[in-house]
């Protein structure tokens, strides 16, 4: 009953039951928290104090939440901004754009579920922004020059040229994706 006090209070200033793990302010309360989810989930809590957690709206599984909850604001964004591509100019998106970088990361390493790749996909999320850019310009230059055969030291626009040149790298390495 103390610690569930501390929680309402600590929900009370912060929105959330979100106690991090590694809370200095409140060790007990953090390691507390723990221990409410684990006992959760090997079913050693009883229904009320099951009920009494739901509904102070405590989250059993605080990563799923916390992707929830970011994936919210990333939607959000996509409303004010019109894409995804966070770059994190103003501190308070600061956290966002580390989020979505680390999506991007775990897309490429293949430790995104087939789930949050759709969910992602479905607010149009752009896994590779800087590739995607260069590609319209590269758009912009056959609409102005009639192909796509630029010089690899074209001085007008080196960071083209430079990936131009290495995406005809990449795919004669076969590493190019469809």
């Amino acid at each position: 009953d103390i610690r569930f006090g501390e929680l309402i209070k600590y929900k009370e200033r912060f929105g959330n039951c979100n106690v991090p793990q590694r809370w200095q302010e409140n060790k007990q309360l953090a390691g507390w928290v723990s221990t409410q989810r684990m006992n959760y989930r090997e079913k050693s809590l009883s229904n009320e104090q099951i009920k009494r957690l739901k509904d102070l709206g405590f989250k059993w599984d605080a990563i799923e939440s916390k992707w929830k909850d970011m994936f919210a604001a990333l939607k959000e964004y996509k409303e004010k901004h019109g894409d995804c591509n966070v770059v994190g100019n103003r501190q308070e998106e600061e956290k966002l754009a580390n989020w979505v970088d680390r999506q991007r990361m775990f897309y490429l390493t293949k430790k995104l579920s087939d789930d949050r790749i759709k969910r992602l996909e479905g607010i149009d999320f752009v896994w590779n922004p800087i590739w995607e850019e260069m590609f319209n310009t590269l758009k912009e230059y056959k609409k102005n020059y009639g192909d796509c055969n630029i010089p690899s030291k074209w001085p007008e626009d080196e960071k083209l040229a430079t990936w131009v040149l290495r995406q005809r790298g990449v795919y004669l390495d076969q590493q190019l994706s469809k």
